[in-house]
């Protein structure tokens, strides 16, 4: 499994950034239900890994905090 660590924005910020892109040319969006802010990509991990990152995470202590949108962009293959 290709994995990575992110945060799910709220729905009122996927709403947003979805009215951001509109009219952006030769861009493909994926659906704003999958719209996420990646924090660390993992990679390729087994999937019996996978219940011991779970476990892992969800122990790490962390604030709210707030984040601030400045543009938008995209990867280019």
């Amino acid at each position: 499994l290709r994995c990575f660590i992110g945060i799910l924005p709220s729905e009122e910020v996927r709403e947003e950034v979805t009215r951001l892109c509109i009219g952006l040319p030769n861009v493909r969006w994926i659906v704003p239900e999958n719209f996420h802010i990646t924090l660390s990509f993992l990679g390729d991990l087994e999937d019996s890994s996978i219940p011991n990152l779970i476990e892992d995470l969800v122990q790490v202590p962390f604030s709210p905090f707030s984040l601030y949108l400045e543009g938008v962009g995209n990867f280019q293959t």
